[in-house]
């Protein structure tokens, strides 16, 4: 086995808290390789273009790193990832992007060894430590039914456009579910809301998302104590 580089610290994961990490480790000093499967805030840039946070840019925002908006609304992916990619510049970060650790061993001495791929290509890294830096939304929430791997079905929300004059089935009933049910209706699908429970929870989705997913009710249907059986070429079976 030849290791291609050792380090004192790896981080798996270029989402906020490993740019963030990787920012303090570089001012102690300290060497450590940084390491993710797509590209920095790569589950951010999943988003649709323009979704906005719900925290404002002082809670996301990093210590003593401001994160500016030219409108002071609360940022979107869009200005968090140009604010990332700034960080990482400012601070001369190298990222291993498009890098994904596929396996961690845990040696007898106590180091670790990563191997990864990239481009069809294994390499092997020894570290002292790692830090899993994935987040929750690296892998989505299934359901676990017949026919979720059809082509038409989607675990991430696309760009609203793509549902224009199309008929949608959102299936989830808190903010991301909502929110993304509101922008693909007003960009012209034809959207039904699909939840488990017999309502939406209230406390688990934002005010004003909850007000307007009221208020739109004749737009967005809702299909509620609904159980998703499996998925078919052009519907769905519930019970």
């Amino acid at each position: 086995m030849q290791i291609k580089a050792r380090t004192r610290i790896a981080i798996i994961g270029a989402g906020p808290t490993g740019v963030e990490l990787a920012v303090a480790l570089t001012q102690a000093n300290i060497p450590f390789l940084l390491f993710d499967a797509g590209q920095i805030g790569q589950t951010i840039a999943w988003w649709p273009k323009h979704t906005r946070f719900f925290s404002t840019s002082e809670r996301i925002a990093m210590p003593g790193l401001p994160l500016m908006v030219f409108d002071q609304q609360h940022p979107t992916n869009d200005d968090y990832l140009a604010y990332l990619r700034g960080v990482v510049q400012q601070f001369g970060i190298q990222e291993h992007a498009y890098e994904p650790v596929i396996e961690v061993k845990h040696l007898s001495d106590g180091d670790f060894v990563l191997i990864t791929e990239k481009k069809g290509i294994r390499q092997h890294y020894q570290a002292d430590f790692v830090v899993l830096a994935t987040g929750g939304m690296a892998e989505p929430r299934m359901l676990n039914i017949p026919g979720e791997d059809l082509p038409h079905v989607s675990h991430y929300l696309n760009d609203p456009h793509d549902y224009f004059q199309q008929e949608l089935l959102v299936v989830g009933g808190r903010n991301s579910a909502v929110e993304y049910a509101l922008r693909c209706w007003r960009a012209g699908a034809k959207v039904t809301l699909s939840y488990h429970k017999p309502e939406l929870l209230k406390t688990s989705i934002k005010p004003a998302l909850l007000q307007d997913i009221e208020t739109s009710h004749e737009h967005v249907p809702k299909i509620l104590a609904a159980i998703q059986q499996r998925l078919a070429g052009s519907s769905e079976v519930i019970r």
